[in-house]
């Protein structure tokens, strides 16, 4: 029951109904129904389809915007398959480089894991 009304909540909010008028009016009927004690289970569920659905979304991660460019050639010379419709964004935990990841693909071309594999690398000989 908690699936159900996780995807009614994020259906009435993706065809536009205001976020906190659509939680509002949730815990409203569950209220009314006497089912309060589902809305754990019920944000559970929310965060698990948002994961679900960030995990599908093809994404290009930089260390910083100015490296789009580069990253996004350097993306269709390692993997021709990587969708043109990608979000892109930034993280300041990416010392430099990019990740890109989709539903089946992680492509990792940051200079951490680059340093990482030099270093096994140096000590494996």
């Amino acid at each position: 029951m908690p699936h159900a009304y996780a995807h009614a909540l994020r259906k009435a909010i993706a065809d536009g109904l205001d976020p906190d008028v659509a939680v509002m009016r949730l815990v409203e009927l569950l209220k009314r129904e006497g089912k309060t004690k589902i809305l754990p289970a019920i944000a559970r569920e929310i965060e698990s389809l948002g994961v679900r659905a960030e995990m599908q979304t093809p994404t290009l991660t930089l260390a910083h915007q100015e490296e789009k460019t580069r990253a996004q050639e350097g993306l269709r010379t390692q993997f021709p398959n990587a969708s043109e419709n990608m979000t892109v964004t930034t993280d300041e935990n990416l010392i430099g480089g990019w990740r890109y990841r989709d539903a089946n693909t992680l492509v990792d071309a940051s200079y951490k894991t680059a340093l990482t594999k030099l270093y096994h690398h140096i000590i494996a000989t």
